[in-house]
């Protein structure tokens, strides 16, 4: 009775495993992922594996927020362009452009380009809670308090903690 018993708990226990090994993978172990940033892999972002251009363009945009990183925009440029030449809607490409933009004082061609980040991060709230806050910070230096308000009153509808420091 006793082996039973001892059968019958190791049998639970093994399942019980079983399947929180599976929750945490079909989840990607979200349970233990931080606060999202603008460094974390794009692809990270989607549901669903994207098209095959999509997946080369986001390569080429991960190459061009390095370059960034390390200094080199003008090679960051060409890399986030040749992005956009293979998948025009990709808006990861129009917001690191907007950051180079925004890092040169070119506020106006940041802002333009943000635009066009938030018609094409529908599915990445993530981004457009960034987006916005990069407006916000680009109407202040313009010293627009209004716009900048409204941006960053946008940001914190999509992410509430959003604050001036989550800009790199």
């Amino acid at each position: 009775d006793n082996e039973k018993t001892l059968k019958t708990t190791l049998l639970r226990r093994a399942l019980l495993l079983f399947s929180l090994s599976l929750f945490l993978t079909l989840n990607h172990c979200a349970l233990f992922k931080g606060k999202r940033t603008i460094h974390d892999p794009l692809i990270d972002f989607y549901k669903n594996d994207p098209p095959k251009h999509t997946l080369a363009s986001l390569r080429l945009t991960e190459k061009g927020r390095g370059q960034i990183g390390e200094g080199n925009k003008a090679i960051a440029m060409e890399s986030l362009n040749k992005a956009l030449s293979i998948d025009p809607i990709n808006p990861f490409a129009y917001y690191f452009l907007a950051k180079i933009h925004s890092d040169r004082n070119e506020h106006r061609e940041s802002l333009g380009l943000l635009e066009k980040t938030r018609q094409y991060s529908t599915k990445f709230p993530f981004w457009k809670a960034q987006s916005h806050l990069l407006s916000a910070f680009n109407y202040r230096a313009l010293g627009l308090s209004k716009q900048m308000n409204f941006h960053l009153k946008k940001a914190r509808e999509f992410d509430p903690e959003i604050d001036w420091d989550d800009i790199d």
